[in-house]
């Protein structure tokens, strides 16, 4: 949807994004440990720079609250290293 010209996607971002972001910090992704869960991570956290290069500029505020939302994963100590991984690769 993103890559899509045809598409008015801009009037969707901001539902968009919360379920990317899940994507990249959620505790657990996948119901087996055998998932794929960290390509879904690295999948999600460049579909999100993707959706900041292209609408930032529309919505000056996008980037601001990702970098918020990941920062506050980074450096919160008691979260899980999937949820650190997500926020990481999305920086």
């Amino acid at each position: 949807l993103l890559i899509s010209k045809e598409r008015a996607v801009e009037h969707y971002v901001h539902q968009i994004m919360p379920a990317l972001l899940t994507c990249m910090v959620h505790r657990k992704l996948c119901a087996s440990p055998l998932d794929d869960h960290w390509g879904l991570r690295d999948a999600a956290a460049r579909v999100v720079a993707r959706a900041c290069a292209r609408f930032g500029a529309d919505y000056p505020s996008l980037q601001p609250r990702v970098t918020r939302t990941l920062l506050g994963a980074v450096r919160d100590r008691a979260k899980p290293l999937t949820t650190q991984y997500g926020a990481i690769a999305g920086l």
